[in-house]
């Protein structure tokens, strides 16, 4: 079984399918001792992994194989984030904001004109740039001025985190929710239209037009842990299927179409499918994880926890999805090879999502029809470049990965 598993991969250009014991490990991180020992934070830019908690701030650029203190070169007293910004590395330390440019070995305040404010997150590019925490704050020459743009906020909201995309920049405040704007902060509106009411909203993400909340969950709620929008933040919809359950979105990072949800009690989840469908990604060292901050380098996923240190995965360990074995074996899928549509058979019509996938890994086709009364979903592959593709099969109990020819 296994050989004819690992005779699978190479056939498809190591487009990796985990099955079972197959599956590749996380492991211990070397960061030196000590560090970390509570919760820390990262950041990634490139091949570099920066990892930091309130004291002292490590830059590795060989995959944490060694880490480089670099604290000594910022000169704050304290470290209370990190944010990568395009080629930049932002800390934050109370109301003090430092740049670096050159992988942390030197840095520059960028906090003149800045109120004494308690920052909190940092987003922009190299000349716009977002500084938020007891208001936000705007400046269009990398930050040696600065302007106030919180109209439309409540007067008293404090900004936990910010994210970009596009024209559009999202501001979360824990309390009131999250908010829009599409003219450069000039002006705010709130944006919390189907979002469960009174839960903290967590963490937040942006890849291409979706935007994706993670929530404070309890085992008290009943409040999904992932919602997302495509349309600005104008209407949310639940996108937890595959999560575990009650439980805290603590962070998220993306790597080209791939989105890492970093749980508090149910460890590391992926989703192939811009945020609608999770995997677990076996993260079990122990009962309870108690992951933190999640990065990505071009090599790794780097994922925290609360006093059990950093660990770390192969990004390749991630090409595709993780199937569960006894769904596999229930689902057909025909033709195969086909020259147009494809057929799936789901008689208990238990099939919550379909998406076709290329050996990237990118979402090439998806959704498909159900036609009633047959317990079938047809898929149109027509349009679509002879090759090798993979159907995505999403239900209940799991996710199930069918390869499929396209002549």
């Amino acid at each position: 079984m296994r050989k004819h598993v690992f005779l699978l991969a190479f056939s498809l250009l190591s487009f990796l399918i985990h099955i079972g014991s197959l599956q590749a490990q996380w492991i211990h991180s070397t960061v030196p001792s000590g560090l970390g020992a509570n919760q820390s934070i990262l950041a990634s830019i490139g091949n570099n992994i920066y990892f930091a908690d309130e004291n002292q701030l490590f830059v590795s650029d060989n995959d944490g194989m060694s880490w480089t203190n670099i604290t000594d070169a910022l000169g704050t007293g304290g470290i209370g984030a990190i944010f990568a910004r395009g080629t930049n590395l932002y800390v934050v330390e109370g109301d003090s904001i430092f740049r670096s440019s050159d992988s942390g070995n030197s840095w520059s305040s960028i906090t003149s004109g800045l109120p004494p404010y308690t920052f909190q997150a940092v987003a922009g590019d190299d000349t716009d740039l977002f500084a938020a925490g007891s208001g936000v704050f705007y400046s269009i020459n990398s930050g040696a001025n600065w302007v106030r743009r919180d109209t439309g906020l409540p007067p008293d909201v404090y900004i936990t985190a910010l994210a970009i995309s596009g024209s559009n920049i999202y501001a979360v405040s824990t309390f009131y929710g999250i908010f829009h704007s599409a003219n450069n902060g000039l002006s705010w509106s709130s944006i919390n239209n189907g979002l469960p009411p009174s839960t903290p909203i967590h963490a937040i993400t942006t890849l291409g037009e979706n935007i994706l909340v993670g929530l404070l969950g309890t085992e008290y709620d009943t409040a999904d842990d992932v919602f997302r929008s495509t349309d600005s933040g104008l209407t949310w919809t639940q996108s937890s299927t595959g999560l575990s359950e009650w439980d805290t979105v603590w962070s998220f990072a993306t790597f080209g179409s791939r989105i890492f949800a970093s749980m508090d009690q149910g460890g590391v989840y992926c989703s192939y499918d811009t945020g609608k469908t999770w995997v677990e990604n076996n993260w079990k060292p122990y009962p309870t994880p108690l992951t933190r901050s999640i990065a990505t380098t071009n090599q790794s996923v780097f994922v925290d926890t609360y006093l059990r240190g950093l660990w770390q995965r192969p990004l390749s360990d991630f090409a595709s999805v993780q199937t569960t074995p006894t769904l596999s074996t229930e689902t057909e899928l025909f033709p195969n090879p086909t020259s147009g549509f494809i057929t799936i058979h789901d008689a208990a019509e238990s099939v919550l999502h379909v998406s076709v996938a290329n050996v990237l890994g990118s979402e090439v086709a998806g959704s498909g029809d159900r036609v009633p009364g047959t317990g079938e979903i047809s898929l149109d592959l027509s349009k679509l470049p002879p090759g090798t593709y993979f159907v995505r099969i999403t239900t209940a109990e799991g996710v199930v990965m069918r390869k499929v020819v396209k002549d």
